[in-house]
């Protein structure tokens, strides 16, 4: 069902008139045009050609209406030359595409053009060279803001009728119903984010496609981990599959401006204002390729692949028992607050069987024991209360420490084979990663 057209809200108004970037004033010019847009998604491109080309080709019809597509082409002074020299050429590629020059094309700013397509229209935003370069500290988060805060604006402005803003990257492949997913997610009040499936391809992968299926049995054995320890922030983080809802975006104040890391922070404010829904159906086509873009994810997990023979190592599974024994201290303690947060640490430990002492001492170098002692001597709603002082980065930190301290990285074969929450045969060594994945796709569903 289309989104019905209403005033912006107040969060939304807001922030876009103390926390926006300044391209979201191109808005208006757009308005100003008589535009209108059914859906639109946001691309940042940093040292990107052939890859953006060909992921712009699989952008899908929205059978409401016309696209926009805002496409943030970024760079920082200090970036390294084969960067700086693919993006002059996508620049021009994109200005000289047939593809948009279906009408003429329109300077919006210095930084900002719009490109009329046959089907769908392109923003093109340059945020390259001298003083329109992204700042030495900030990077994919910041290309990322600067294009949703663009799409948020254009729906307060009634230019985009749908408020969900569709985030991806400029090297997937989108399914053919990509748009249409998201207003079908129901009548107010909506989830915050959307989250597709997805898959890593192998095309070009150079060798490494065992690699990637490792690392992504990792992301799924992760996120089942994570629903077995009855953590509220149980979802995938990947900027390329995700939609926003602007009125939730508006109230967490956009992305953070960061070079890495950008779509798990944006998530972890999101899901304290509402919920991160999994949207199921085809799945977006990830790139495995190698690539020193940001300094962690799929691209950086290909790069230190190179070489290896052994498996990828990961979390030991007891890393999850030990996060779920305290998710599980957390409840109890919001539910029965007469009885100390202390006192249901140790039944949960002693219900699920591991050492209280190590966990204690994890726990309070943390903070976390201190933090949930003062929340619960407050009144209130102290479920959310804890929920959300123990949010996806202090469960991050928890599973890092435990980690860290007691239980190191161990094989992921190993991994699964002790882990309880997981019904996969890894006992044969022949049994493929790519295998694995689709069987691990299938109980991440199975939750739903």
């Amino acid at each position: 069902m289309a989104s019905e057209a209403r005033p912006p809200s107040k969060a939304l108004r807001k922030y876009l008139e103390g926390y926006a970037e300044p391209e979201a004033r191109l808005a208006s010019l757009l308005g100003e045009r008589g535009l209108t847009y059914a859906a639109l998604v946001t691309i940042p491109a940093y040292g990107e050609c052939e890859s953006l080309l060909d992921t712009l080709g699989t952008i899908p019809l929205c059978r409401r209406g016309r696209v926009l597509v805002v496409v943030v082409v970024n760079e920082r002074e200090n970036s390294p030359d084969w960067a700086k020299n693919a993006n002059r050429v996508v620049l021009g590629a994109l200005r000289s595409e047939k593809n948009w020059q279906a009408g003429p094309s329109l300077e919006l700013s210095d930084a900002g053009t719009f490109l009329s397509g046959t089907h769908n229209d392109l923003v093109l935003i340059d945020r390259t060279q001298s003083a329109r370069c992204l700042p030495a500290k900030q990077g994919v988060g910041l290309a990322r803001k600067i294009g949703a805060d663009l799409a948020t604006a254009l729906f307060a402005a009634g230019v985009l009728r749908s408020p969900w803003i569709h985030c991806t990257d400029a090297d997937v492949s989108l399914p053919v119903d990509y748009f249409d997913r998201t207003e079908a997610a129901g009548q107010p009040p909506f989830p915050a984010a959307l989250v597709y499936d997805f898959t890593h391809t192998r095309q070009g992968a150079d060798g490494l496609g065992n690699a990637i299926d490792q690392y992504e049995v990792f992301l799924r054995y992760r996120v089942l981990g994570l629903r077995y320890a009855g953590s509220p922030y149980a979802f995938h983080t990947i900027g390329s599959t995700i939609a926003l809802h602007a009125d939730a975006y508006a109230a967490v104040r956009g992305f953070p401006k960061r070079v890495a890391a950008e779509d798990f922070h944006l998530l972890a404010k999101l899901a304290k204002v509402g919920a991160i829904i999994p949207r199921r159906g085809e799945a977006i086509l990830l790139s495995g390729r190698e690539s020193e873009r940001v300094p962690f994810g799929t691209g950086r997990a290909m790069m230190q692949s190179r070489g290896r023979e052994e498996d990828l190592r990961v979390y030991d599974p007891r890393c999850f028992r030990w996060l779920a024994t305290w998710i599980s201290a957390l409840a109890k303690s919001a539910s029965q607050p007469e009885q100390s947060i202390d006192h249901h640490l140790e039944v949960a430990a002693i219900h699920t069987g591991i050492e209280l002492d190590p966990l204690r001492a994890i726990l309070d170098r943390l903070g976390a024991l201190e933090a949930s002692r003062k929340l619960l001597s407050r009144k209130g709603d102290r479920a959310r209360s804890l929920n959300e002082n123990f949010d996806a980065l202090a469960t991050l930190k928890f599973i890092h420490a435990v980690r860290d301290d007691v239980f190191p990285d161990i094989p992921i074969r190993s991994a699964l084979a002790r882990a309880s929450f997981i019904d996969v045969d890894v006992a044969d060594p022949k049994h493929p990663f790519a295998q694995i994945c689709l069987e691990l796709e299938t109980a991440e569903h199975a939750f739903d």
